[in-house]
C-alpha cells in the first residue's frame, strides 16, 4: 500500500499547486484514537528510537539543514527529494547518517521523544567553522521573530504555516514582540583563536600579531538537539535547518540548545497527546495550502492507507484550463 501511494505522490508531485486552493476543507480522519492506535510505537520501538537519538552523537558529515556551505530542504528517507535554496558550488560531501535516516522514516513515532530531546547538549563529531574575513558566523533569530521583523534570511524559508493556527498564534506573539522592541536579535558567533593553527617561535611581536589575527576563527559544534531539530523539520514538512549558508559567505546557527526561544517555539507547534494525528492534519492543511508537493510526500510516506483517498480526490479535480491553474503547474 505505502509502494501505491508513493507513486501516486510522485504524480501529484508533478502537478504541485494546479488545483488545490478550494473551497473545500482539509479531509480528516475520521477516527482519531484508531489513528492514534495504529500510530504508536511499541516498545521495541520506543527502545529503539532513544538508541538512534542517543547515536546521533556520532554524526561527523554535513547534511541538509547541517551544512555551512548550502541550505535546502530534504527528506531523508527518499535521497532524491533535496531541495537546494543557496549554495556554494562545491561538492557539499552530504552524507545522512543511518540514525537520522531511521528516525525521519519513523516520523510521528520518533516525534515525542525528537521534542524532548530539542535541549539534549552533548556534542556530535560536527564543527561548523566560518574562517574569518568577508562575511561571518551569526546566530539567528527564532523563526517567528525573522518573520515579522522581514529579516529572513536569504530565500524566505518555509519555516511557519500562517494557516495553521498554533504557528499564526506563534506569529502574532512575535509581532507583539517586535512592536515593543522586545524582539530577540542575531548575534555573531564569538571568535576564538585556531589551535591548530602555529606561531613561529622566531616572529617578531608585529608578526606575532598579524598571526593571531589570522587564526581567529569562528566555530560551532553541532549538538544532538541541533540534529533532533533538523530531523523534526523533515517530519514535519518544514524547513527547519541548525546550519544554513547564506550568500554571501555568511554561516547562520539555529540552534534550541542554546536558544530557548527556538526551543520553545518548536515544541509549542508541534507538542500534542495525539502526534499522529496532529501531524496527518498539518500535512492535510500544508498540501492544501503553499507546501504542496513536500507535504504530498509525507502524507504518501507515514498515512499511505489515509492518504489515499486525498490523493484521488485531488487527481479528480485536477484541471489546467485556466491561464492561474497553468501559471501554478510552471510554477510548481
Amino acid at each position: 500500500m505505502k509502494q501505491i501511494a508513493l507513486v501516486v505522490s510522485c504524480v501529484v508531485l508533478l502537478s504541485v499547486g494546479a488545483a488545490l486552493r478550494t473551497a473545500r476543507p482539509p479531509m480528516i480522519a475520521e477516527d482519531s484514537q484508531s489513528l492514534e492506535e495504529k500510530y504508536t510505537p511499541t516498545e521495541s520501538e520506543v527502545a529503539e528510537i532513544r538508541s538512534l537519538i542517543h547515536d546521533l552523537r556520532e554524526i561527523a558529515d554535513p547534511h541538509v539543514g547541517l551544512s555551512p556551505t548550502m541550505s535546502g530542504t530534504g527528506f531523508a528517507p527518499v535521497p532524491w527529494a533535496v531541495e537546494m535554496h543557496g549554495d556554494i558550488l562545491m561538492n557539499h560531501g552530504l552524507k545522512a547518517s543511518p540514525a537520522f535516516a531511521r528516525l525521519v522514516e519513523y516520523g510521528p513515532k520518533a516525534l515525542p521523544y525528537l521534542l524532548e530531546a530539542l535541549d539534549d547538549s552533548t556534542e556530535t563529531g560536527l564543527t561548523v567553522e566560518h574562517g574569518g574575513g568577508f562575511g561571518g558566523m551569526r546566530y539567528a533569530a527564532p523563526p517567528p521573530v525573522r518573520w515579522v521583523t522581514d529579516s529572513l534570511p536569504w530565500p524566505p524559508l518555509r519555516e511557519l504555516n500562517p494557516a495553521r493556527p498554533i504557528e499564526q498564534e506563534l506569529l502574532d506573539e512575535a509581532e507583539r514582540l517586535h512592536q515593543a522592541g522586545l524582539a530577540p536579535k542575531r548575534r555573531r558567533v564569538p571568535s576564538r583563536i585556531d589551535p591548530d593553527h602555529d606561531v613561529s617561535d622566531d616572529a617578531s611581536a608585529d608578526d606575532t600579531l598579524l598571526d593571531l589575527i589570522s587564526r581567529m576563527r569562528q566555530f560551532h559544534t553541532i549538538t544532538v538537539g541541533d540534529v533532533c531539530y533538523v530531523i523534526i523539520g523533515q517530519i514535519v514538512n518544514r524547513t527547519y535547518m541548525a546550519v544554513q549558508y547564506q550568500p554571501t559567505a555568511l554561516i547562520y546557527i539555529t540552534s534550541p540548545v542554546g536558544d530557548a526561544d527556538v526551543r520553545a517555539f518548536v515544541r509549542r507547534s508541534w507538542e500534542s497527546h495525539t502526534p499522529a494525528q496532529s501531524l496527518y492534519d498539518s500535512l492535510l492543511l500544508d498540501f492544501r495550502t503553499d507546501y504542496t508537493s513536500s507535504a504530498a510526500l509525507r502524507l504518501a510516506f507515514y498515512f499511505p492507507e489515509e492518504s489515499e483517498a486525498v490523493f484521488l480526490d485531488y487527481l479528480e479535480r485536477l484541471s489546467l484550463t485556466s491561464s492561474e491553474e497553468r501559471h501554478r503547474w510552471n510554477r510548481s
